[in-house]
C-alpha cells in the first residue's frame, strides 16, 4: 500500500501541475479552455526536439526554456483568438458557448496539425537515466520522482507569484471582480492575456515532464484534458490549490482503484470521487459557495 501511495503522489503532483495552469485559465478570464491537452501535446514534442538538439543527461533541466517558448506561444493564441471571446460581453452561456466552440476548434487543428506533420507513431524520450531509486524498500521511479519536484518547483513558483508579486496580485482582483478591477486602474485585457500565457507555459512545462516516461503522440492530450478537469472541478473552479490537492487525489485514487478492480477500470474510481465530492460539495473541496 505504501508503494501504491507514493506511485499515485508521484503521478498526481504531473497532474496537478497541468491542472493549476488550467484553473488559472478559468479563474482570471472565465475561459473554459479545452485546448489545454494539446499544449501539453505539444510540451511533449519541443521536449523530444531538444533533447534531440542539446542531448541533455537530465532532460527536466530543459524546463525554462520550454516555459518561455509556451508562453510566447500562449500569447500568440490569446491575441489572434482567445481575446474576441472574453469579455463583459461573453458573460454567462453565450460567452462559454463560443469559448467551447474556439477551443475545441483550436485543439482539432493543433491535434490533426500534428498528425500530419509529424506521424502518428509514438515515441520515446530516450535519456540515459532509468530505474528507480531504493528507500526503506519502497521504489520511486527515477523519471516521475524528478518530474514531481520540477512540478511541485512550478507550483511554488506559482503560488508565490499570484501571492506575493504585484502583477499577482493583478491577476486575482481580475479574477474576483474584472468590472471593478478595472475602475482601479487594471488593464483586465493585460491580466487576461498574461492568465492565459502563463497557464499555456505550464501545460508545456508538464508536457516535458510527462514526456519523460509517457509515449508522446498527437492524440496524447486526451489522455490528460478531462483528468484536468475533473481535477480542477474537485478542487473549486479557480483556486490553484485546489486544483493541486485534486491532482494529487486524482493521482492517489488511480493508483489505489487497480487493487479493487480490473486495471482498465482504473479512471472509473475517479469519477465515482468526482461524483462524491459535487454531491456532498459542489463547489468544490476549497471553492467558494456562491452568493444569491
Amino acid at each position: 500500500m505504501t508503494q501504491v501511495i507514493v506511485t499515485g503522489l508521484l503521478i498526481g503532483g504531473v497532474l496537478a501541475l497541468l491542472s493549476s495552469g488550467l484553473t488559472l485559465i478559468f479563474g482570471v478570464m472565465r475561459v473554459v479552455n479545452f485546448a489545454q491537452g494539446e499544449f501539453v501535446m505539444l510540451g511533449m514534442y519541443l521536449a523530444l526536439l531538444l533533447v534531440y538538439l542539446f542531448k541533455p543527461e537530465y532532460p527536466q533541466i530543459l524546463t525554462p526554456i520550454v516555459f518561455a517558448a509556451f508562453f510566447i506561444l500562449g500569447a500568440v493564441v490569446y491575441w489572434l483568438t482567445i481575446r474576441f471571446v472574453t469579455g463583459e460581453r461573453f458573460v454567462g452561456a453565450r460567452g462559454h458557448d463560443a469559448q467551447l466552440i474556439l477551443t475545441l476548434g483550436i485543439s482539432l487543428v493543433l491535434q490533426n496539425g500534428a498528425m500530419m506533420f509529424l506521424g502518428a507513431k509514438p515515441h520515446l524520450l530516450e535519456s540515459s537515466f532509468s530505474g528507480a531509486w531504493t528507500l526503506q524498500g519502497i521504489l520511486f521511479n527515477k523519471p516521475r520522482t524528478i518530474g514531481f519536484a520540477v512540478a511541485a518547483l512550478f507550483i511554488a513558483g506559482l503560488i508565490w507569484f499570484l501571492q506575493y508579486s504585484r502583477t499577482g496580485l493583478m491577476l486575482r482582483a481580475t479574477a474576483e471582480d474584472s468590472e471593478a478591477a478595472t475602475y482601479m486602474g487594471i488593464d483586465v485585457g493585460r491580466s487576461h492575456a498574461l492568465a492565459f500565457s502563463v497557464g499555456t507555459a505550464l501545460a508545456g512545462v508538464g508536457g516535458t515532464v510527462l514526456a519523460t516516461f509517457y509515449p508522446v503522440q498527437p492524440y496524447v492530450g486526451e489522455d490528460f484534458i478531462v483528468l484536468m478537469f475533473v481535477a480542477v472541478v474537485l478542487g473549486g473552479l479557480g483556486s490553484v490549490t485546489g486544483a493541486v490537492y485534486g491532482g494529487l487525489l486524482i493521482g492517489l485514487t488511480q493508483a489505489v482503484t487497480p487493487m479493487l478492480l480490473p486495471f482498465e477500470l482504473q479512471n472509473m474510481g475517479v469519477f465515482i470521487l468526482f461524483l462524491l465530492v459535487l454531491y456532498f460539495r459542489p463547489q468544490g473541496l476549497f471553492g467558494k459557495a456562491g452568493r444569491v
